[in-house]
């Protein structure tokens, strides 16, 4: 039974049932279906903004010891980091404005893996955070639950490739290609 538990948290976790999914957070609400009242607080929040930066990272999964499967480090490897101008603002808030949200999100039995994330900062504060799984669809806004607004990915997908990053890619290998912890002296890394 000790060994079924981690499986039965998993699977609630990714139908967006966990206990952080039902602690009555403002970002709760969207994961129950609210997608209109997510979509207007989104654009409220691009409105609201002063600075949006997009970013493009590593997850410490990507980068993996070969002899233990352990990840080499926690710390994210940046790809790249762009701040929005004011026509890319514009143009993030026409692509949310113009798609056509659905009622309700869909599960996702994937692992929630973003390898993008959206800050929100108004006079110099990180008010709002979005990260952003292409590769299941899967978002989180601020401390809420995991949520999969299908209806917005491709919409967040425009944004990513309008600003020159991809929204999906060969994330090990890029980690193994950028990772300062295998190209130090004596490093352990993939194949070595």
């Amino acid at each position: 039974m000790k060994n079924a538990l981690p499986f039965v948290l998993l699977i609630l976790a990714c139908f967006g049932l966990s206990p952080r999914a039902n602690a009555g957070t403002e970002a709760g609400a969207f994961g129950n279906g609210n997608a209109a009242s997510f979509k207007a607080k989104l654009l409220a929040a691009i409105t609201r903004a002063d600075r949006i930066v997009v970013t493009e990272h590593s997850l410490a999964s990507d980068l993996r010891d070969p002899k233990t499967y352990r990840p080499l480090s926690e710390d994210e490897i940046i790809y790249g980091s762009r701040e929005l101008d004011d026509k890319e603002r514009l143009s993030f808030a026409a692509i949310v404005s113009d798609l056509i949200e659905e009622p309700k999100d869909n599960p996702s039995l994937c692992i929630f893996a973003p390898h993008h994330t959206v800050r929100f900062f108004s006079r110099g504060e990180n008010y709002a955070v979005m990260n952003i799984c292409f590769g299941c669809g899967q978002i989180t806004w601020g401390e809420g639950p995991v949520f999969n607004p299908r209806w917005l990915i491709p919409g967040l997908s425009v944004l990513v490739k309008q600003i020159g990053f991809e929204p999906k890619r060969d994330w090990r290998s890029l980690a193994e290609m950028h990772s300062p912890w295998l190209s130090a002296p004596g490093a352990v890394g993939p194949g070595g």
